[in-house]
């Protein structure tokens, strides 16, 4: 079986949850003995050619979907949208695209972020609508598809290495009670880990990236605040930091899913969320291996500290944490695409 894939690949993967997706799911599918064909609009000339991968751009979709002879079309991220724009139906390719998200404007910080979210959430929804499958990367993304009338999307989670993040060790440079790890922006909570936690008794610490002038703007606010700050760790460097910390705070307001909160439980940290933000509850268990709290800075601040005082709580969620991440191991997520494609393709 050959599979058509587009997607934000670049080797190695960099930031971006559905960059890591792309990377770790075409890699695992391989080794199930399934072609993939790796296409990116993300591919520079550090990534384009190697692992397979082939450069493309976005507007010219039409030409790559004439000359292809995958059994499947597989598509991801801002490649659904252009989909449309490029007549993907006309073709006749049995294809399917994996609902990572929704586009909501009013989750981004920057002017230029929010105008580019505002222009591509409607075609989004009328391009996923023309797709024929849908896999969704959370309970909560299939409740989400479902009200703009997507209603046929089967659950298939992201995946993280499991064995490779066993092999992350601490590191006394990067050691803190509670860190953030993640995109700065307002959709995944940094100001209010800043507000929480600056000032404070407690050692905390942020680890991400984003648009040039937000990562000035939290460098600044982390410096007044007393809050280590890590902007652009490379990935190995960002899983460190995770590791050295006690516990990993991720107040996202809207989550479609959150790699990075899984990747924190299978580095053996409880992991503290908002109830509101949706795809993490699909793994984060209140009082098992994290807890699930009110979305405000108070309730963070509370919470963190609640874990930080009761030793013997945050072991057994430490230890928990870890066992429950195991069941997400790409290798199990790459089975149960393998047989999605197989149902689709029969």
């Amino acid at each position: 079986m050959k599979i058509a894939m587009l997607g934000p690949f670049e080797h190695p993967p960099r930031e971006g949850g559905v960059e890591r997706h792309v990377h770790y799911l075409s890699e695992n599918l391989e080794k199930l003995g399934v072609e993939i064909e790796r296409h990116s609009w993300k591919a520079g000339s550090s990534s384009a050619g190697v692992s397979g991968i082939t450069k493309i751009s976005l507007p010219c979709l039409g030409g790559l979907f004439a000359k292809s002879d995958a059994d499947i079309v597989h598509l991801h991220s801002t490649a659904i949208v252009f989909s449309l724009l490029s007549g993907l139906g006309k073709f006749r390719k049995k294809s399917v695209a994996t609902i990572h998200s929704f586009y909501h404007p009013e989750y981004e910080s920057s002017f230029r972020m929010k105008t580019v979210v505002s222009a591509l959430k409607l075609p989004y929804v009328l391009a996923l609508k023309r797709i024929p499958k849908h896999i969704a990367v959370s309970g909560f993304m299939k409740d989400e598809a479902a009200g703009q009338g997507i209603i046929d999307a089967e659950v298939i989670p992201n995946g993280i290495p499991f064995a490779e993040l066993q092999s992350v060790r601490p590191a006394a440079e990067y050691e803190s009670d509670v860190v953030f790890a993640g995109r700065f922006s307002e959709q995944k909570g940094i100001f209010d880990f800043i507000e929480a936690l600056g000032s404070s008794n407690l050692r905390a610490a942020v680890a991400g990236y984003g648009d040039p002038s937000i990562e000035r703007k939290i460098a600044g606010l982390c410096g007044k605040a007393g809050i280590r700050c890590h902007i652009r760790p490379a990935t190995e460097t960002m899983m460190q930091v995770i590791k050295s910390a006690r516990v990993f705070a991720f107040p996202s307001k809207y989550e479609p899913f959150g790699i990075v909160g899984l990747e924190a439980l299978a580095l053996g940290k409880p992991v503290v969320v908002y109830k509101q933000s949706g795809g993490p509850l699909d793994y984060i268990l209140d009082g098992v291996n994290g807890l699930a709290i009110g979305a405000n800075p108070g309730a963070l601040r509370q919470a963190v500290a609640s874990l930080l005082k009761n030793e013997s709580m945050l072991k057994k969620m430490s230890s928990n944490a870890s066992a429950s991440a195991k069941k997400f191991d790409w290798a199990d997520i790459a089975q149960e695409t393998k047989a999605f494609y197989e149902k689709i393709n029969s």
